[in-house]
């Protein structure tokens, strides 16, 4: 595990040297939480934080497939993992599916049209303050991809 979240957080700081909006599809059969999944959770959430920092969108895909019902081992915690770091980047998690050829339809549908709004936040003094952002649509059907905060730019 230690090796995974090295190779994220490297991930992680090469995208942030990337302008724009990137993707990113994570391919994985989950996090090995058989035991306390505690110790996963902050530099998970720190290599998160900077994914989002950065504007990536994670997309994650739970490559177990359909599991036999009442199977035990890691994958509730597991796969709560894989769909919070989808969902805090704006990504789709992709799970319960053994036909990848249509959940990689949906991930490509959701990125096939994209508007791009900004703006221009007054600065409050606080460089590296977190100030959070949500954004709504008034349109039947259609989904939302946006970060949920921002961080105060230095001046």
């Amino acid at each position: 595990m230690t090796d995974l979240l090295s190779g994220l957080d490297a991930i992680s700081r090469w995208l942030g040297s990337v302008p724009g909006r990137k993707q990113v599809v994570y391919l994985s059969h989950g996090f090995d939480v058989m035991t306390d999944e505690s110790w996963l959770l902050t530099p998970l959430s720190r290599v998160v934080e900077e994914m989002r920092r950065d504007d990536a969108i994670v997309h994650t895909v739970d490559l177990a497939g359909i599991r036999p019902a009442g199977e035990g081992g890691m994958a509730g915690a597991s796969q709560n993992l894989l769909s919070d770091m989808a969902q805090e980047t704006g990504g789709q998690f992709v799970t319960n599916s053994n036909d990848f050829s249509a959940q990689f339809s949906k991930v490509l549908e959701a990125t096939s049209l994209v508007y791009v709004l900004s703006f221009r936040p007054a600065l409050g003094g606080t460089p590296g303050r977190r100030h959070r952002l949500e954004v709504r649509v008034d349109r039947p059907g259609a989904r939302v991809s946006a970060r949920r905060a921002y961080l105060e730019p230095k001046s």
